[in-house]
């Protein structure tokens, strides 16, 4: 008779990261990123009327109202404390006494090197949040409670934009399960009160968008990087810095329209090269063992990272050092395996209507976030793709 039970060991092991995850970031790193100064801002004047249109709308309110509320300290403390509930309500849904002994080594193994969301349970940033969010929106779709899924579609967007159309995919999955049709309509509603955000935007910004932070990934992120793709760095720097110079002093609206045209111009003079642009960015931010999270680690700004440089990933590691790399390769495998697993999970249990909306979920984030995917926004995923892999060593999901 074994003198702990799972339960047990796993908790053990979750305090036992969270722990070492914050006694690596007193002593090498800081609870502050570059996002985090913008969070700060925007609960310093949560209440008030930001001149700058990009600040006005750049971070979504419910974060910064949580930092407004507990100030950074408090918050760093509420999301260790979400980190333990999301694991433990993880362990319940997987039931450990039920799995087997290679599951249950999977499910030790897959947290221990699920390190971006320990990291990120230290620093001022929404994923932990988001993740929480996420996380009870699969049960109260698994559970069939209408109103709390709608509640939670609700706020997502306004943890992280990249939630902004997740209502809109899984109100067309519900209209094709027959036993979660009669949720078709009321799963708009979070979309439409989106809607009514922009709007207010729109009042206030002169641009109708929910989020800055939408026209700035169009131009900084995805047409650049797809420019540096197709015609390398030097003529994206270019294109890039023509963009900011000419748009500098025209209203800020019209800015956003450039800013999106651009990009959208891009995609629509290669769409095959962008989507496959785009699908293999997807693909790499799944495995990316973290080039913003070990960034106390790199030799690199935060901006830049494990598969973003000129050289690509080879030529990226042999910049670091081999204890970087030891830290760096077993993740990127792990992550791997991870995503393999669960691929294998969600088509062996297709059959199962929670493995549907869970995969679909992981799916929509991958889809979305595209060429600028990496480990900072598989946070939030981290839950469901552990659950989706330990059922890929199963012939039999939870029902």
């Amino acid at each position: 008779m074994n003198r702990f039970s799972r339960q047990q060991v796993y908790l053990a092991l979750v305090l036992t990261l969270l722990v070492l995850s914050a006694a690596v970031t007193l002593f090498f790193g800081d609870v502050m990123l570059v996002d985090s100064e913008e969070y700060l801002f925007k609960a310093d004047n949560l209440w008030k009327q930001i001149q700058d249109p990009v600040a006005l709308s750049k971070r979504p309110p419910l974060y910064p109202f949580v930092l407004k509320v507990t100030g950074v300290w408090g918050a760093v403390l509420l999301q260790n404390l979400l980190v333990i509930l999301v694991f433990w309500r993880l362990v319940r849904f997987l039931n450990l006494k039920e799995l087997t002994k290679r599951q249950w080594r999977l499910v030790l193994l897959l947290t221990f090197f699920s390190l971006n969301v320990f990291l990120y349970a230290d620093k001022v940033m929404a994923e932990v949040l988001s993740m929480t969010a996420l996380w009870f929106l699969f049960e109260s779709i698994q559970k069939r409670k209408m109103w709390n899924a709608v509640l939670l579609l609700t706020l997502l967007p306004f943890i992280k934009p990249v939630f902004l159309f997740l209502p809109i995919i899984l109100c067309l999955v519900a209209f094709f399960m027959r036993t979660y049709r009669g949720w078709f309509a009321f799963m708009l509603i979070p979309f439409a009160l989106s809607l009514g955000y922009m709007s207010w935007n729109k009042h206030r910004t002169g641009a109708f968008e929910f989020s800055s932070i939408q026209h700035i990934n169009a131009l900084h992120y995805n047409k650049y990087q797809f420019d540096v793709y197709r015609f390398g760095a030097e003529y994206a720097a270019e294109v890039n810095d023509s963009i900011k110079k000419a748009t500098e002093n025209v209203p800020y609206a019209e800015k956003v329209e450039v800013y999106n045209q651009s990009f959208y111009s891009d995609v629509k003079s290669a769409p095959f090269s962008y989507l496959m642009f785009h699908t293999v960015g997807a693909i790499r931010g799944v495995i990316d063992p973290g080039r913003f999270d070990l960034q106390f680690l790199l030799p690199t700004t935060i901006e830049e990272g494990f598969a973003h440089r000129e050289g690509g990933v080879l030529g990226y590691l042999r910049s670091l050092n081999p204890v970087t790399i030891l830290v760096l390769i077993p993740i990127a495998l792990i992550n791997g395996v991870r995503a393999l697993l669960a691929l294998i999970g969600a088509w062996r249990h297709r059959k199962q209507e929670h493995v549907i909306w869970a995969f679909v979920i992981v799916a929509y984030v991958v889809g979305i976030t595209g060429p600028i995917n990496a480990s900072r926004f598989m946070v939030p995923m981290v839950p469901l793709l552990i659950y989706l892999a330990v059922i890929g060593m199963s012939s039999k999901a939870k029902v």
